[in-house]
């Protein structure tokens, strides 16, 4: 998903959710997400599963 895209979940209510660069295959790909100040989790791979876990529980 691109910068457009980050930000049209957001403007949807949205919860946006980027790999960490540091662990990302090619660090440059999360960069656009993270630079539009829309991302609301950064997170390792490892991570993101249960971030996701908990966020469809609270709804």
């Amino acid at each position: 998903m691109g910068s457009r895209g980050v930000r049209a979940v957001k403007a949807a209510g949205g919860t946006v959710i980027v790999q960490d660069p540091a662990t990302a295959e090619f660090r440059g790909m999360p960069q656009p997400a993270i630079g539009t100040g829309a991302v609301d989790f950064v997170l390792p791979l490892g991570s993101i599963a249960s971030a996701i876990d908990r966020i469809v529980r609270r709804h």
